[in-house]
């Protein structure tokens, strides 16, 4: 039978984390330099992956016993072929929820230049990669577009249970999708979501 005592143990040991998330991942946002430049470095996904050909960080889900940091580390090796001396992780940054019940779990670290030389971006899952400027990110504003999202409820919601109308006054949220055009590359959706998150917290 719960009482206090069995509470107070079992919040003792809760690490709290967010509800309804169903799936956790973990991406790496990569800095490097390349001719004097601070840069973000970044992949194109293969036809082998769901969104072809779209520009992304390395990530993917964190396994069983993995913090975000480790996860973050070790997609990097997997996707680009980076060793964990390549990189200087820097920290844990933001997070972001997603509607499809998901958490991003994003990791910022520097890859020193040098390791680019030496990459071995994995085949099957990344078409190529490229470095794009700070200074080019900032000085650049994204097109923004926003799109509403609209609760679709059925007609069998049970509003008698819950002792309310069928006008129930349901919310409704939105979501914007960022877009830059750099040289033959765009960014945009959920990559470009955290990087302008990103160039906020820097300036």
């Amino acid at each position: 039978m719960m009482d206090l005592s069995l509470l107070r143990e079992k919040m003792k040991a809760y690490e709290p984390s967010i509800m309804e998330i169903k799936r956790h991942s973990a991406l790496l946002i990569p800095f490097t330099e390349y001719e004097g430049e601070l840069c973000l470095l970044f992949e194109l996904r293969s036809s082998n992956v769901s969104q072809p050909g779209e520009v992304c960080f390395p990530g993917g889900g964190i396994e069983e016993g993995e913090s975000p940091v480790q996860a973050a580390l070790r997609e990097a090796e997997e996707e680009l072929g980076l060793q964990t001396e390549d990189i200087e992780m820097l920290g844990q940054f933001d997070s972001l929820v997603l509607y499809t019940n998901m958490a991003l779990h994003c990791c910022i670290g520097y890859v020193r230049p040098e390791a680019l030389e030496h990459m071995h971006p994995c085949e099957r899952e990344v078409a190529g990669w490229f470095t794009l400027p700070i200074s080019w990110l900032m000085e650049n504003s994204p097109y923004v577009y926003e799109y509403e999202l609209i609760p679709l409820i059925g007609d069998d919601f049970p509003y008698d249970a819950v002792q309310s109308s069928d006008k129930y006054n349901w919310r409704q949220g939105s979501c914007t999708v960022p877009i830059w055009n750099y040289e033959d590359y765009c960014l945009w959706g959920i990559t470009a979501r955290i990087v302008l998150r990103l160039l906020d917290f820097l300036v």
